[in-house]
């Protein structure tokens, strides 16, 4: 209420038209779909959390506007579109923490539970990417009908904290578990075998074609970070450190989100530069994403890069503050990675490669408040 009385002539004149667009995403992210086969007794309380927390939303978008409009200095309202993108990166940040955070006890076994024993547990079916609240509610339809009371109580909690300041969340893990799987399905062929069957459809996709993990459906790779969870959980891993892996193997970031929505058409944009450096993602354009990267590599005998992996990220997304911007983290990987492969980068004449590179990766904005984009810079 104080944003309310506070914000008295100080909307910006579209105001009516971004809190609209705004408010239609996040309907989009809380709407069970009527095509998903639910309970009906279970229905009407996921709708009834879903409508709670899109109110509770929209009652925050109006001061989460005003915020970006002071912390803007935007006196003439001119950087309208910069405050919009802001609270809508602000609004994907909350989605991304409301994925990552756990529940009380109770809550984390079942899920565990679920995860470990029901292919529901991954069913997307055709659901949108943007479904977010009802991929959760697919969830708890495949619990125990004992435990499902319980665990939309627990759904509720967690969106209660939407908008206030978070505990520090688990951090990535340092290998994803993505990576793992890469690792122990190319053992397999040495007879180096999981303690845990490999499911027969990634033993055909990984192994008999040969599918790069990357162009694995997203309701796939649900399944690969399930076997991965109840395979870690065999080799003794503690079962809050697997459920923090899954959440960030199936985390669905802008990266996610969006796929290649803001760059150009494939073909008519390289993605690195002339002197093979990183190209910088129109997603990262488009928020205003900026920050550094580093990348872990390890060589062949001579000396050629041959794996790399994301040792740290420090971004920075306009909207964010006070918090990590989760969603937006793996923004750079994709560049990361690549980077970190190129034996170019890095390269002094006369001097062993670097086992560990830096990537900063800066920003820049047009006067009418356009991102522009830049390129990755790349530095020991």
């Amino acid at each position: 209420m104080a944003w309310a009385t506070t914000a008295e002539g100080q909307e910006y004149p579209q105001q009516a038209e971004m809190l609209a667009s705004l408010k239609k995403e996040v309907v989009r992210a809380f709407t069970v779909p009527k095509v998903q086969q639910l309970d009906p007794e279970l229905r009407a309380v996921a709708e009834k959390i879903g409508a709670d927390q899109v109110k509770r939303i929209e009652n925050q978008l109006p001061g989460w506007l005003l915020e970006e409009k002071l912390a803007l200095n935007d006196t003439t309202s001119q950087k309208a579109r910069l405050a919009y993108t802001a609270v809508a990166a602000r609004v994907l940040n909350e989605l991304a923490y409301w994925h990552i955070e756990p529940g009380d006890a109770a809550y984390e076994r079942a899920t565990i539970e679920l995860i470990k024993t029901s292919p529901a547990a991954c069913k997307i079916g055709e659901l949108p990417r943007t479904a977010d609240f009802a991929r959760r509610i697919a969830r708890i339809q495949a619990m125990p009908p004992a435990q499902r009371a319980a665990a939309l109580e627990a759904e509720a909690r967690l969106l209660e904290r939407w908008g206030k300041p978070h505990a520090e969340p688990l951090p990535w893990p340092e290998t994803p578990a993505r990576q793992q799987i890469v690792d122990a399905v190319a053992r397999i062929p040495d007879g180096k075998r999981p303690l845990t069957p490999l499911p027969p459809v990634l033993a055909w996709l990984l192994l008999s074609e040969g599918r790069p993990y990357d162009d694995l459906p997203p309701e796939v790779n649900c399944h690969a970070q399930r076997w991965w969870l109840v395979e870690s959980l065999a080799q003794g891993v503690a079962p809050a450190t697997v459920l923090n892996a899954f959440r960030y193997g199936t985390l669905v970031t802008a990266t996610v989100r969006f796929g290649r929505a803001f760059d150009p058409p494939a073909g008519e944009a390289p993605e690195e530069r002339a002197d093979g450096r990183p190209a910088f993602p129109g997603l990262a354009s488009r928020y205003g994403v900026s920050g550094v990267t580093k990348v872990r590599r390890t060589f062949d005998a001579s000396g050629k890069p041959v794996r790399a992996t994301v040792s740290a990220r420090k971004i920075t997304v306009p909207g964010i503050r006070g918090m990590r911007p989760i969603a937006f983290e793996d923004t750079f990987d994709k560049g990361t990675l690549k980077g970190g492969l190129n034996p170019a980068m890095g390269a002094v004449t006369g001097v062993p490669l670097p086992p560990e590179i830096k990537l900063v990766w800066g920003k820049t904005y047009e006067p009418e408040g356009t991102p522009a984009k830049a390129a990755g810079e790349a530095s020991q």
